[in-house]
C-alpha cells in the first residue's frame, strides 16, 4: 500500500534522471504545454534514449525522429502529439521490442497497445488523445527505466 503513495515520486525521479543536464529551457517549455507538442517530445525523447546530443535543438530532434520513420505522417514540429504517436516514438527510440503484433506489424496502433500494457503510457481517453507535457516527462522516464536508464 505504502509503495502504491510513493510510485508517482519514484517516476518522477527516473524521469529527472533520463532528463540531468538538459537545457531546462526546453524541459520548461513542454512541462508547461497542456497539450505537448511533437518538437520538444521529440527533443527529450532523443536526447534521453541517447539518440542526439543535449546541444541539439528541438527542430533538429524532430528532423532525426522524421528520417529515420519515428514520427506519423501527420505530424508537425509545433502540432500537438497524440498519445499513439508518442508511445511510437518511445518504442523506435529506446529500442523496445513489442509482442506477437507488434513484431509483425510495428505500427502506432500495436506501439500504443504495448505501452499501455507495460504501463508507461496512460490509455485513458484512448490513443488519441494528446498528452500534457507532465505526461510525456513521466513517460518518458518510465520508457527509459524499461531499458535500465538513459543511454
Amino acid at each position: 500500500m505504502k509503495f502504491r503513495s510513493l510510485l508517482p515520486l519514484l517516476v518522477s525521479l527516473m524521469a529527472a534522471s533520463v532528463l540531468y543536464g538538459q537545457s531546462n529551457t526546453i524541459v520548461d517549455q513542454l512541462l508547461n504545454q497542456k497539450e505537448a507538442l511533437y518538437a520538444e517530445t521529440a527533443y527529450l525523447a532523443l536526447v534521453g534514449g541517447g539518440r542526439i546530443e543535449e546541444s541539439a535543438t528541438p527542430a533538429d530532434a524532430y528532423a532525426k525522429a522524421a528520417e529515420s520513420g519515428w514520427l506519423t505522417a501527420n505530424s508537425a514540429p509545433d502540432k500537438p502529439m497524440t498519445v499513439r504517436s508518442l508511445s511510437f516514438l518511445l518504442m523506435k527510440v529506446f529500442g523496445l521490442g513489442g509482442g506477437v503484433m507488434y513484431s509483425i506489424l510495428p505500427t502506432d496502433h500495436f506501439a500504443y497497445r504495448e505501452m499501455v500494457a507495460w504501463g508507461v503510457i496512460n490509455g485513458s481517453g484512448g490513443p488519441d488523445r494528446m498528452p500534457s507535457g507532465e505526461e510525456v516527462v513521466i513517460s518518458i522516464g518510465k520508457a527509459a527505466a524499461l531499458i535500465g536508464g538513459a543511454k
